[in-house]
């Protein structure tokens, strides 16, 4: 058993936003041992940060991690990284990974999907829905060529992802489609992450809900649109993955 009083390594979430990160963060918080914090260094949440705190994350990342490490209640600490959210996120990935801590990696086999998820949360600025809360009722127009940007920038996201682990390579890799979408798989999931973790199993829920729970036909205007365009600019594969992992 942990001593919550002793820093022991801790774990990163690594991927790509908008593939249930929120989720398996939930999740993982669901067990005592365990802190798992969002995004540490979201360029987006920076500016509310002061001045001392923006300078660290940029110049000495190490250290503003352990500094939050230590400041965290339980005994595992894990937080959330991103490609885009640091310059040096793969190398900050690798360096924790030699001083012991665990990396799960967390990927979206739909992208289509994750493009649309992504575009819309810009938009509308909510990424994640709660028990309780109404379902979103918006209409959204997306152009076709935001689209295509936005999948050429996660396609290039995931090559420097693969690049990284495949100097880790002892990593555990999460799907969303396959652990996450369905909650009957949440438990299953979660422990096989807590025991590569090195702690025992819990039970765990979570009030995450689907942002957004209308097929993308029923909320994007344009969704026929997209598609063919999409098609046409030869982005065949992209769209016949995106019906088969619906």
């Amino acid at each position: 058993m942990h001593n919550q009083n002793t820093m022991y390594p801790g774990f990163v979430i690594f991927g790509q936003g908008r593939s249930g990160s929120n989720l398996l963060r939930t999740l993982l918080n669901s067990h005592p041992m365990i802190q798992c914090d969002n995004e540490l260094f979201n360029p987006g949440r920076l500016a509310r940060k002061n001045l001392p705190n923006r300078f660290m994350i940029r110049i000495f990342p190490m250290f503003y991690i352990r500094n939050m490490q230590k400041r965290a209640d339980a005994g595992i600490y894990g937080f959330k990284l991103f490609s885009f959210h640091h310059k040096n996120a793969g190398g900050i990935v690798i360096k924790l990974f030699r001083q012991g801590w665990k990396v799960i990696h967390i990927q979206r086999k739909n992208i289509l999907k994750q493009t649309f998820s992504g575009i819309i949360g810009a938009q509308t600025q909510k990424y994640i829905r709660r028990d309780g809360n109404s379902s979103p009722d918006q209409i959204y127009h997306i152009e076709c060529e935001q689209v295509i940007n936005s999948l050429k920038f996660r396609n290039k996201q995931l090559e420097a992802e693969f690049k990284v682990l495949s100097e880790i390579k002892n990593y555990c890799s999460v799907i969303y489609e396959n652990d996450l979408k369905d909650q009957n798989y949440w438990n299953e999931t979660t422990q096989r992450i807590f025991r590569f973790i090195g702690i025992e199993p819990v039970e765990v829920k979570s009030s995450i809900l689907i942002t957004d729970p209308r097929p993308d036909n029923e909320r994007i205007a344009n969704f026929d649109e997209i598609i063919s365009g999409l098609n046409k600019a030869g982005y065949t594969k992209v769209v016949e993955n995106y019906f088969k992992y619906l």
